[in-house]
């Protein structure tokens, strides 16, 4: 047995490719970003009270939803436990390494999203169980589809 009949991918959703050709902007001075901005920066208050920037999120096309990256800049902040990603600190073309793997169910059977942000795309791995697998994409800015 040769294993499952694949069948064709589904065609990215309309307001997906549209919003794929938009190009980042950097967030603005508030953190709040602008609205073709392609992170969200995520805040956690550390041991002295002070908001410290914790890691970003991102809107991920392949699992319609977000997926928050905690970066390595303030790894004491949660007293060096991880896994943390570095970030090259581009938020027009952002770059996490190394590669980000989400698992979601409890058994036999997980959804898999396993990809590289790469300079603003979505690289999507084959062991990925969504329609995007085996694809690259450019990210969609992240307020686009809150």
């Amino acid at each position: 047995m040769t294993g499952a009949p694949t069948s064709p991918r589904p065609p990215v959703p309309p307001e997906a490719a549209s919003a794929a050709q938009l190009d980042g902007s950097p967030l603005d001075a508030s953190g709040e970003g602008h609205p073709g901005a392609l992170l969200q920066p995520i805040y956690k208050v550390d041991k002295r009270g002070r908001d410290q920037l914790w890691g970003y999120s991102f809107y991920c096309l392949g699992c319609c939803s977000h997926h928050a990256i905690p970066i390595a800049l303030h790894r004491e902040g949660d007293g060096g436990r991880g896994p943390w990603w570095s970030f090259n600190e581009n938020e027009a073309a952002p770059t996490f390494t190394p590669s980000i793997r989400i698992r979601y169910g409890s058994g036999e059977g997980d959804a898999v999203c396993h990809l590289f942000v790469t300079a603003g795309r979505l690289q999507y791995c084959a062991d990925s169980t969504h329609a995007f697998s085996g694809r690259s994409v450019a990210m969609i800015p992240w307020a686009t589809m809150r």
